[in-house]
């Protein structure tokens, strides 16, 4: 039994990133200044008192289970200790009103002091503490490419003692909180964790296809893309059925969005940075942002931007 209920602890920080994204993209300031300050203080409280410290002045958090969800009750996996420390930085910075110095102080001081896993020669992030001890297995190699449910195939109680991942769980982080992970880590995870994903779950295809279409890896991005598109179309696991994969549907707005478009929120308007493949003539998004509506054309190196109102929108070229 996978006791998602008890240990996956990291939903506590999701749902405060959920938070605080739907302000970033829609400037509600009475959701900001009410139920948004009220979230970040409470989940905030609840990662201090998560949180072990050790008498060397370091912070961790046991007895988790990541988004991979092949391995369970595992010391401080790096997505949910990186979260975490986001979730307190987040509190400090958004919700000062609401608290004293003095806890302040204290979240910020346990978001410095939390293990995230990162060796700093390689930028790679261990996904939780003992994970490069467990056996080295050819997941490739013995089932090929496409995406598969290896807890099944190779039995939960195996898979727990390999380097077998069910889908994005550190590089995920590459996509929800980069400015909190270390610059330049995005190719080394992606490289060390890619080949041992199994895909097992229907959210991972579009999250690595955006990070691929981030490093401009276009024919493993767009495979990935593809797959997720058309996993309710061609009934790939043979679930439709019974409901569709409302949550994959979101996960491929965003691989197009935020990896081939390369659309971010930034601070008080849009920062484009596109990553668009040789084949594809054009690349038209439309969205909302803070309610101006925006329509973005992509041509090669060309980027039309139509808007609705005034809106600061700025092209990164590389």
């Amino acid at each position: 039994m996978v006791r998602t209920g008890q240990m996956e602890d990291h939903i506590v920080a999701d749902v405060a990133w959920a938070a605080c994204r739907y302000v970033d993209w829609t400037g509600d300031e009475a959701f900001r200044r009410g139920p948004l300050m009220r979230l970040l203080v409470e989940t905030a409280r609840y990662w201090a008192s998560r949180i072990e410290c050790d008498t060397d002045g370091s912070a961790h958090i046991r007895h988790v289970i990541g988004p991979d969800e092949y391995h369970d009750d595992v010391d401080d996996n790096a997505f949910t200790n990186v979260m975490a420390r986001w979730n307190l930085r987040a509190a400090v910075s958004r919700a000062r009103s609401e608290c004293d110095e003095r806890e302040l102080r204290r979240w910020d001081a346990l978001a410095s002091a939390l293990a995230d896993g990162l060796d700093p020669r390689s930028l790679v992030y261990e996904q939780f503490s003992g994970f490069s001890q467990l056996a080295p297995f050819p997941l490739r190699e013995t089932y090929g490419p496409a995406p598969f449910a290896a807890d099944s195939v190779i039995g939960f109680g195996r898979i727990q003692s390999l380097q077998v991942l069910k889908q994005a769980d550190v590089l995920m982080l590459q996509l929800l909180v980069p400015h909190e992970i270390a610059p330049g880590s995005l190719r080394p995870n992606l490289d060390r964790y890619l080949p041992m994903t199994a895909h097992g779950s229907s959210l991972s295809p579009a999250v690595h296809a955006a990070l691929l279409a981030r490093l401009s890896r276009f024919p493993e991005a767009i495979d990935l893309l593809k797959f997720a598109a058309r996993i309710d179309i061609d009934d790939v696991s043979k679930t439709t059925a019974h409901g569709l994969h409302v949550a994959t549907m979101g996960g491929v707005w965003l691989a197009i969005v935020e990896g081939f478009a390369g659309i971010q929120a930034d601070g008080d308007g849009l920062r484009v940075r596109p990553r668009l493949p040789d084949g594809w003539e054009a690349l038209t998004v439309h969205l909302v942002y803070r309610g101006v509506r925006v329509q973005l054309r992509i041509a090669g190196e060309d980027v039309k931007v139509d808007t609705g109102g005034p809106l600061r929108v700025v092209i990164v070229r590389d």
